[in-house]
């Protein structure tokens, strides 16, 4: 059977998207091996800190860390969902607003965890909210959660649609 122009450029997309999130992955694989290298080393220097170094510390590898596992999952969540559109040639398949929902609610447990740790960080430190931290205090990542909820509920219907389209042929 051949091909449409649209499923050919579906596919080329998505297997493109695939091979990325594939190398999206890898990266924060590495970035948590850092990550955790440091944390470990720099504890020997951590007793003779400053109480302002000591805050970027507790804050910067530990936070670098829940940062990298939540894009992990993102990225291997979003290389089976786009498999799973690959194989069906729709991305209105089943589950996919779940996974959507499960990718979003596992960056707003990230950006809470984080949050919680600039707070502890701060108390250690004493000396009120650095400059390194405000970039946190936006709102753009609830916004990009809200969007990824919304579309979820989206492909849940989209999905439905499909069913629906696909019983009455």
């Amino acid at each position: 059977m051949k091909k449409t122009l649209s499923e050919k450029n579906f596919e080329i997309m998505a297997k493109g998207l695939f091979v990325f999130m594939i190398a999206f992955a890898l990266l924060f694989a590495e970035r948590i091996a850092s990550n955790i290298h440091w944390i470990i080393s720099m504890k020997e220097f951590y007793d003779v800190m400053p109480s302002s170094d000591k805050a970027y510390y507790l804050w910067n590898y530990p936070s670098n860390v829940i940062e990298s596992v939540a894009f992990i999952i993102t990225a291997v969540l979003s290389c089976f969902i786009l498999w799973r559109c690959l194989k069906a040639k729709t991305p209105f398949v089943p589950k996919m607003g779940r996974y959507l929902r499960i990718i979003a609610f596992t960056i707003l447990a990230a950006l809470l965890l984080m949050f919680i740790m600039r707070i502890i960080a701060e108390t250690i430190a004493g000396d009120g909210i650095h400059n390194e931290y405000r970039g946190f205090l936006n709102g753009g990542d609830g916004i990009f959660v809200t969007i990824l909820i919304m579309l979820s509920y989206i492909f849940d219907r989209g999905f439905e649609l499909q069913q629906e389209s696909d019983e009455t042929l």
